[in-house]
């Protein structure tokens, strides 16, 4: 019959695996949901500006009629 020393040293070496099991396991789900994260999400697209001249010219006639307080929406 093996020592209690023998058997307590092979239960600290089963737990040390099961342990580090657990751990890889961890690692390999936590890598698969980043990589399927970054697969799922759409990139961002960089703010967008029109410069078409009929944009610039309608923004501008809101901007001042917003600062002189004549814009009719918020009134």
């Amino acid at each position: 019959f093996p020592s209690s020393d023998e058997t307590e040293i092979k239960m600290l070496f089963q737990m040390q695996e099961n342990v580090g099991i657990i751990i890889l396991t961890f690692n390999a789900l936590q890598k698969w949901h980043v990589i399927y994260l970054k697969l799922a999400m759409p990139k961002r697209k960089g703010k967008c500006y029109s410069k078409a001249q009929h944009m610039i010219d309608k923004s501008l006639k809101l901007l001042f009629l917003k600062l002189n307080n004549k814009l009719p929406i918020l009134t």
